[in-house]
């Protein structure tokens, strides 16, 4: 998922969350190589200024990925990893994706 992030010099940029079910050790090199394939392909204001590796998502009543609260998330400059226990705990409370 790509949501945007205030930025005081272009408005917004975009931020990536990548869904990653384990935590990979080398979450620093995947976040790169998604950064290096997203500056070969796309133009330089699209590309993701960071890349966020995750293991869960928050997800809507109707499991799609809840981009508003990325977006709080981003804006509450907490660490990815207390988001993250937040949203798996959520969906362990309802596989399937009932919760709001």
């Amino acid at each position: 998922a790509v949501v945007a992030q205030p930025d005081p010099k272009l408005d917004e940029v975009p931020v990536a969350f990548v869904l990653v079910p384990a935590r990979a050790q080398a979450a620093r090199v995947l976040a790169a190589r998604v950064q290096a394939a997203c500056t070969a392909k796309l133009a330089d204001f699209k590309v993701p200024r960071q890349v966020c590796i995750v293991r869960a998502l928050p997800r809507s009543t109707i499991s799609k990925v809840n981009k508003s609260a990325l977006r709080a998330f981003i804006a509450s400059g907490d660490p990815v990893e207390h988001a993250e226990r937040r949203w798996a705990a959520e969906q362990a409370a309802d596989p399937s994706g009932d919760a709001g």
